[in-house]
Formats: structure tokens, C-alpha cells, sequence
């Protein structure tokens, strides 16, 4: 019984160790429904690649080669192999293999019922994984893990996060425990696979992993003590070994009063330490060490009576070494040693990694196939994001630093903040407009909205990160701001940094101005390069309101050839259309309407589409909007990528929210 799955798994957690118990498990159920209870079932995970995480906008916190070690020790995981490029198709990639189940997360979406109707031609069984709760377990993203090593103020929770499976109705067909398709399968060539019809073979008789669901203990038993928060490749390994200098591996956990004690807490409680490390093919048996202190597992070894003590150079204390002395128990010391060609790790650094890197979320790509069914919904595509692994580090000052100074989102009026631009209809909008409620909108508009940071925020994407990154370098932080200078007059001192004489490239104001003012700001220009008028709105009514219909929706960032300059159509139309989308934009924020300002934001994109038009990709722009013409009021596409701003009542594909400031701090 071959029962396949595929998807990310990046940054090892909870959810994936359930998942891949709920398709284990499932094989089991058909097994013994079929074939009277022999459960001869092999797991098959393929891990789509970092190239192919790549093109479908997807960023990583582990790269592939990681990503498929740890994996393959889970105790259910038979064999897992990184798909090749060739295989992105899932039709294809299952005509190979030729599984008798496909496990997934049912989503209920036109990609779910695509690889319903594969599986039907190839009379494969599809079972449909359902997330429900695992009672002590909290749900997991890799988004809110990075918040919660972000935020030191939220400590482990506990929660709920799991999958459990129901049969689909795709019939289930007889199966021996053997394929019954002569087609060939893949062999191993390093982390990709060929395709050869002795491979073939050779996995459809290697015998599955039948580790009892209830171990017994032989000797010699090697014991080892410690943290194991955020597991990964340097803990898979250090278990390897220590498993490799006895017949049984036992291992004891800090638990979480001590943790908090002795380092600050951990991100993950003890129950769901506790079932990552039991998840591990070379864990014999784990429990939570009640003791405290630095040796908190000693009544662990009153009752275990372990043979061997097996410790790495890190935790190698004087006192540690005593106790097993006193004990009878051999001590063992072992470098700290990555696995073969993999990077060393520890979970000090991967917090600090995490940390600071800046995440990318991603949109559905037409090759994303069941990459968006991995287990939960950080891992689905379809709904997320998260999460950095990026051969390029992040630009200094910039992502790094990601909450030392505001950000910047240009609502509308984008490019009229140049005076090549306004110039064009300087005289028409030579007197204000006013709204319902007094205001006056003198100039060209454009509306700029200051936030604060969030953990998706990257650069070349919109957000005015060139501009931050110059006042950074000026003032190193926000809280560093002169108290005595205005913020206007601030703006115009960042305005000079970056753009000194004989610059060929001139940043428009707007952009140093919309770092500077808190809230959301009109910027009225006629033909120079500073507003002729500045109006401010701080209020907390209309800030909750507008971050409440306003969502991100991450992009590809826009390539470093980007070159918006290089076609231009000043026609008098199309900036008129440009400025009237600002009016109507500002008119709607003050009369909190969602419709008329979702509108006013796609008249702003056609209009710069129409002006500059390599400020919008075609036809990318067509496949990012397409989710959301029919089901959102409105959006505007970041210059070159980056972000989909849309306007919506509702939760988004995809989307995300943001922290408008409403004071002049953070």
C-alpha cells in the first residue's frame, strides 16, 4: 500500500508531524478494510523544491535539502525525495509513481477537485485530510511562529492543530499491499529522482517502517536531556547518533517552568515539543522531565536506569558528568556535527534568523498542483505565506530592522508627486476640492498611509523601503527622531539625503513624507516637487476603518531591472483620471465607503497603467487581479509587484492586514 503525499514543509512543526500520521494511518485503514487487516503501508512524501517554491511566489525558512532529512526521519515516512522540475505536474508526477492513495487537506476549491479528476482517470484512491483539532496542541503557521519568536510577551500556549482524514468519494479500489500499475518509478540520483523501471521495483518491495506504536525499552538505553524547540536538521541528527550508541533512545524534555527559568521560555510548549521529538523515527520513547534546575532529569535516571548519557559539547556540564559517575552511567561527549552537507543549526539561531527576516508570502500559481494541500493552512498556498529562506539576505537596514521605523503605502496618486507629472494639470486643479464634511483638497492628491511594521513587508515592493532605509542610515531608529523639528520638516531634510544634486533619479516626496506622518495623508501637488498643501487625518475612527476593508496581497517583488520611466503617455486624460481617482478615494475614506474606494483604486491602476505603463506588469497583472475582480470591491497593484493592495468587508485570498499609526511613535 503506497500512499503518496506532497507539499512544503518548511520549518518542521506540529501540523506536519500529524499530517503525515493522518496519511499513514489512512493507508492503514484501507489496508485492513481490503485485505483483511495486513498493513503493509509506505509513505511517500515529494517536497516541491526550492526553485519551484520559487516560481510559485512561495519563499522558505528551510531550504529543500533540509527540508527533505528531517522529513524522511519522521517515524511514518517510508521514503521522501525532492520533486524535479519535470515533475511540477501533478498528472504527470502521479502516472509515474502510480500511488495507490493521494492523501490531502480537502480545500473544496477548483485545484482540490482537479486532483479529484486525476486520481479518478488513474483509479487512485483520494482520501481527504480534514483539519480538527488535536486536543493540547496549538495551531501552527509559520507566520505566527515567527510572531511568536518575534513577540516576547507571548509565551507557549496551548491550542488545537491536526489533521484527520474521511474517505472521498472516489471509490476505493482493491489493493494487495503491491501496485497493481506496471509503470516505472524513480530512482534516488542525490536529492532528485530518475526515472527508471528497476527503481521501480526496488521501492515497491522495500519494506515499510513498522516501528510498534508502543516501544519497548532495550538495552543498552541511551538517554539525552534537553530543549528541542523548533526542531530541526542539527536535532534529527543529534538523535540519530545518540541512537546509533545504544539499541533504545530515550529522551527527556525540559518542561516549561524550568525553561522559562533557565532561558526565557521556549516558543512551543512542552506537549508539542514532546510530540515533534516522539515523531522521530530513532526516538524510542520521550516524556516531559519534571525536575528543575540544570538537572532536571535526574529522578528521570532513578527510573530509566539508562546505559549511556549522551550529551553534546554545548551542554556538557561538570555537574552533569558527576551524576552519571555517581550513577554507573557511561558518559558520552559528542561534537556538535551537522549532517553530511548540510548546515549546522541550532535553535538560537534559527530564532534569531527568524527573527529578522522579513517573510513573503504567496499567491496561487498555475504549477502549484498540491503544494497548497500540505498540512495546515501555512503550508497551503491557497491561504499563505510565510516565511523566508532566500539566497539574497535581506538588504541592510532595511528588513532586518523591520520594526525600527514605519513603513509607507501610496493609497493613490502615485507618480503625481513628480512635477513632470502634476505639471500636466496644474491649472485644473488649481482650486480645492471640498467634501461633504469641509475638507478641503487643494492640488493633485496623492494619499500616502503610514503603518507600522509587519512581518511580511520586503523590499523592492511599494513600500517606500529605499527611502526607509536612507532614515535609518540618517537617524538609526524612530525613536531617535529630533522632538524639536517637525515632521514635515524632517521629511524635507530625508527628501534632500536621498536625492543629492545631480541625481539622475529624483524619489518624489511623497514617499519621505508618508514615512514621517502618522495616519493617512492627503499630499496636494501642482507641478513642484513638495506638496502645495498637506491634510493629515489621525483620528482612530478612521484609521481602525480603513485597516479593517484594507488587505495585502503579496506578490513577486519587482525585478532590479524595473524601469518605469522608459514609456510614458502624459496625455492630459490620463493624469486628470490619475487626480480625480484621489478626490474620489479621500471622499469615500471620510464617507466609509468600501465600494467607491475599491473603485477608486482600480481607476488609479488603469490610470498609471495608462501613463507609465511599465509600472504594470502585463500580463502579470491579469493573473494577480484575476482572484479578486469578482469578489473584492476593488485594488491597486503595486509598482512593478510587490503588493496587491485590495479593498474588501471580508477576509481575502491570501490577504493580510495592517497597523495604521495614529500618533508620532510607535
Amino acid at each position: 500500500m503506497l500512499v503518496y503525499v506532497r507539499g512544503v514543509f518548511d520549518l518542521y512543526h506540529s501540523g506536519h508531524a500529524t499530517f503525515l500520521q493522518r496519511a499513514y494511518n489512512s493507508g492503514i485503514e484501507i489496508a485492513n478494510e481490503v485485505v483483511d487487516g495486513t498493513t503493509n503501508v509506505r509513505l511517500f512524501v515529494h517536497l516541491i523544491s526550492d526553485r519551484m517554491c520559487e516560481t510559485i511566489r512561495r519563499s522558505l525558512c528551510i531550504p529543500e535539502a533540509e527540508r527533505r532529512f528531517v522529513v524522511e526521519n519522521n517515524e511514518h515516512v517510508w521514503m521522501a525525495r525532492v520533486a524535479s522540475d519535470y515533475e511540477a505536474d501533478l498528472s504527470g508526477d502521479l502516472e509515474i509513481i502510480r500511488p495507490d492513495v493521494v492523501y490531502v487537506i480537502n480545500d473544496n476549491t477548483d485545484n482540490m477537485r482537479n486532483i479529484q479528476s486525476v486520481c479518478k482517470r488513474l483509479n487512485i484512491t483520494v482520501v481527504l485530510g480534514k483539519r480538527t483539532q488535536l486536543p493540547g496542541i496549538a495551531c501552527r503557521r509559520v507566520r505566527s511562529i515567527k510572531k511568536l519568536i518575534h513577540d516576547q510577551k507571548q509565551r507557549p500556549v496551548s491550542g488545537s492543530n491536526g489533521a484527520s482524514s474521511q474517505t472521498a468519494t472516489t471509490p476505493i479500489r482493491a489493493v494487495n499491499g503491491s501496485s497493481a500499475h506496471p509503470g516505472c518509478f524513480q530512482e534516488q540520483y542525490g536529492n532528485r529522482i530518475d526515472r527508471t523501471d528497476a527503481a521501480a521495483d526496488a521501492i515497491r518491495t522495500h519494506q515499510p517502517d513498522t516501528r510498534p506504536n508502543q516501544p519497548a525499552l532495550q538495552r543498552p538505553i541511551v538517554y539525552v536531556s534537553g530543549c528541542f524547540d523548533l526542531l530541526h536538521s542539527g536535532h534529527v541528527a543529534f538523535f540519530n547518533e545518540a541512537a546509533s550508541r545504544g539499541q533504545s533512545l530515550y529522551v527527556g524534555l525540559g518542561n516549561d517552568a524550568n525553561l522559562a527559568q533557565l532561558k526565557s521560555g521556549s516558543v512551543f510548549p512542552e506537549e508539542e515539543r514532546l510530540l515533534l521529538v516522539e515523531s522521530i523515527k530513532s526516538v524510542t520513547m520521550a516524556t516531559v522531565s519534571r525536575g528543575f534546575g540544570d538537572l532536571d532529569f535526574a529522578q528521570d535516571l532513578d527510573v530509566i536506569k539508562p546505559d549511556v548519557f549522551f550529551v553534546n559539547e554545548d551542554g556538557d556540564r561538570p555537574h552533569k558528568r558527576a551524576l552519571c559517575t555517581k550513577k554507573g552511567i557511561e558518559y558520552i561527549v559528542s561534537s556538535r556535527k551537522p549532517q553530511a552537507q548540510l548546515p549546522p543549526r541550532s535553535s538560537t539561531d534559527l530564532k534569531r534568523e527568524l527573527s529578522n527576516y522579513a517573510t513573503e508570502p504567496s499567491i496561487p500559481h498555475p504549477h502549484a498542483d498540491m503544494a497548497q494541500n500540505e498540512v495546515s493552512s501555512e503550508n497551503t498556498l491557497r491561504e499563505d505565506a510565510s516565511h523566508t529562506h532566500s539566497t539574497a539576505p535581506p538588504a541592510a537596514g532595511d528588513c532586518v530592522r523591520l520594526h525600527d521605523f514605519p513603513w509607507r503605502i501610496c493609497l493613490t496618486g502615485g507618480w503625481l508627486d513628480q512635477p513632470w507629472v502634476s505639471q500636466v494639470v496644474k491649472d485644473t486643479y488649481a482650486q480645492s476640492v471640498r467634501t461633504k464634511i469641509g475638507t478641503e483638497l487643494p492640488g493633485c492628491g496623492v494619499i500616502v498611509v503610514n503603518i507600522k511594521a509587519n512581518a511580511a513587508f520586503k523590499t523592492r515592493s511599494s513600500l517606500a523601503t529605499s527611502s526607509r532605509r536612507t532614515a535609518l542610515e540618517l537617524w538609526g531608529g524612530y525613536d531617535n527622531l529630533p522632538k524639536e523639528q517637525t515632521r514635515e520638516h524632517l521629511a524635507r531634510l530625508l527628501f534632500g539625503a536621498e536625492n543629492p544634486p545631480g541625481c539622475e533619479y529624483v524619489s518624489g516626496s511623497q514617499d519621505h513624507l508618508g514615512l514621517l506622518l502618522p495616519g493617512l495623508s492627503w499630499l496636494g501637488y501642482r507641478g513642484g516637487y513638495w506638496p502645495e498643501h498637506i491634510h493629515s487625518l489621525c483620528d482612530a475612527d478612521t484609521c481602525v476603518w480603513l485597516q479593517s476593508v484594507l488587505w495585502l496581497v503579496p506578490l513577486v517583488s519587482r525585478d532590479r531591472e524595473y524601469k518605469p520611466l522608459a514609456v510614458q503617455n502624459l496625455t492630459v486624460e490620463a493624469v486628470t483620471a490619475l487626480a480625480d481617482a484621489s478626490v474620489a478615494a479621500w471622499k469615500a475614506i471620510e464617507d466609509r465607503d468600501t465600494a467607491r474606494l475599491g473603485q477608486a483604486l482600480k481607476d488609479t491602476m488603469y490610470a498609471q497603467r495608462c501613463i507609465l505603463p511599465n509600472t504594470i506588469p502585463t500580463p502579470e497583472v491579469e493573473e494577480w487581479t484575476g482572484p479578486y475582480v469578482d469578489t473584492t470591491h476593488g485594488y491597486i497593484c503595486g509598482h512593478g509587484g510587490g503588493f496587491l493592495f485590495v479593498i474588501s468587508d471580508t477576509q481575502v485570498l491570501n490577504g493580510f492586514q495592517v497597523e495604521i499609526t495614529t500618533s508620532e511613535g510607535l
